[in-house]
């Protein structure tokens, strides 16, 4: 699958947009949406090389717009991070409470866990506060 370059602009009430590459010169289209204009774009490549649409892809890109899209995808990565370490704190904290009731020390349970014993105090700890409230 071949990948061309499009740029979006918006003129009114469309998307005018340009690819590159695709041929000795620019190829223009527009769209009245981002997915009508990356469609539109697409189906003017394989035009232009006479392939089907099928084998052409467009990576479309809106100047201007890169910064906040950029910052959002940060901030997704960085929610999804943290909800991974949050996810990890509960199971241990699950894994070293069922390890204890299991009549395991806290240390032994830490050492299968892969933990410090002050580790599982502090989750043995904060089950029992959250138990509390």
């Amino acid at each position: 699958m071949s990948v061309y370059e499009a740029r979006a602009t918006r003129s009114g009430a469309w998307w005018s947009v340009e690819i590159s590459g695709a041929g000795p010169y620019p190829i223009f289209t527009q769209g009245r949406t981002l997915e009508d204009a990356e469609f539109m774009a697409r189906d003017a490549v394989a035009g232009v090389r006479n392939v089907d649409a099928s084998t052409v892809a467009i990576s479309l890109t809106v100047p201007g717009a890169g910064d906040s899209v950029a910052a959002v995808a940060a901030a997704r990565r960085e929610r999804e991070r943290e909800r991974a370490a949050y996810q990890e704190q509960e199971v241990l904290a699950r894994a070293s409470a069922d390890r204890v009731a299991q009549g395991i020390s806290q240390r032994d349970a830490a050492r299968l866990l892969g933990l410090s014993h002050q580790r599982v105090h502090q989750l043995l700890h904060r089950n029992a506060d959250r138990k509390a409230a």
